[in-house]
């Protein structure tokens, strides 16, 4: 994807809302892109998080896979909690908390993806403070998001069982 592409996506994504074009350009120079196959699992549950990563095309499903979890030996299907696409993001607990991812993220299809590592984000980070602070708060944005919509699901679930 040539540049002034990547670019242009970027300054449309939630995650990096209110950067400036300069900051997005630091932002490239410290990502790469990868593609992957359909099927391929970019993050599994209980990995070590390494990197902040933007769906550049391409969606992707985040599961709890029905594996012999440790954590969760009771755990006998597959459960699908949500499908990324084109400007999600994903990677960004650990990336905050520094612990094992809590899903498995895995290509539906063939995608592209930004990935930014955790070294490299915290670099840019360091050495740009508007630039963190923006990010941060637009990652706080997306996780209240998130959290909204799983109450939401679960107070449907509890109107069913009563």
């Amino acid at each position: 994807m040539p540049t002034s592409d990547l670019l242009t996506l970027l300054a449309n994504t939630t995650i990096t809302q209110g950067l400036e074009r300069a900051d997005l350009e630091t932002l490239l120079q410290h990502a790469t892109v990868e593609t992957v196959s359909q099927g391929w699992i970019v993050l599994a549950e209980g990995q070590h998080g390494e990197a902040l990563y933007l769906v550049l095309s391409g969606h992707l499903k985040v599961m709890l896979l029905a594996l012999d979890h440790k954590d969760h030996p009771n755990r006998v299907q597959d459960i699908q909690l949500s499908t990324l696409k084109p400007g999600d993001c994903f990677g960004e607990y650990s990336l905050i908390d520094l612990e094992p991812a809590s899903a498995s993220v895995i290509a539906a299809e063939p995608i592209e993806l930004l990935k930014i590592t955790g070294k490299n984000f915290q670099t840019v980070a360091a050495h740009n403070d508007r630039l963190a602070k923006i990010v941060y708060c637009n990652l706080l944005r997306i996780l209240v998001r998130r959290l909204r919509k799983k109450d939401q699901e679960l107070d449907l679930n509890l109107d069913v069982l009563e």
